[in-house]
């Protein structure tokens, strides 16, 4: 499933097993069985609002975020990262995408790109 994890946060050997255990089987959304559309849904600990989080240095942080961290590299405090697969519980590292703490709050007000009809 997440072989040759990528080690960004340089994370030791037993933290990086212990949050790949945490992710369940691969759950097919979409009824489509194929590569992109299959979501790691989320099998350890959540926050009181229901979101995975997970133990990184004595401290709970989300898990979306330690993902899209490991793999792209450090998130600015003014973003947050969400699931581009509409699946709140995935953590699969291409499904999550950083967008500023704005959209997140209020999407609707984000313009929304459409081709011109005249």
């Amino acid at each position: 499933m997440l072989t040759n994890f990528p080690n960004k946060l340089n994370m030791d050997d037993k933290t990086i097993n212990e949050l790949i255990e945490c992710i369940n089987k691969p759950v097919i959304i979409d009824g489509i069985n194929s590569e992109e559309k299959t979501c790691f849904e989320w099998g350890g600990q959540y926050d009181k609002y229901h979101r995975p989080i997970f133990k990184l240095n004595g401290a709970y942080r989300l898990t979306k975020r330690v993902m899209y961290e490991s793999c792209y590299g450090e998130v600015d405090q003014n973003m947050t990262v969400v699931n581009s697969c509409r699946n709140k519980n995935c953590v699969r590292p291409d499904h999550l995408e950083m967008k500023y703490y704005f959209y997140r709050m209020f999407p609707f007000l984000v313009p929304c790109q459409r081709e011109a009809t005249y």
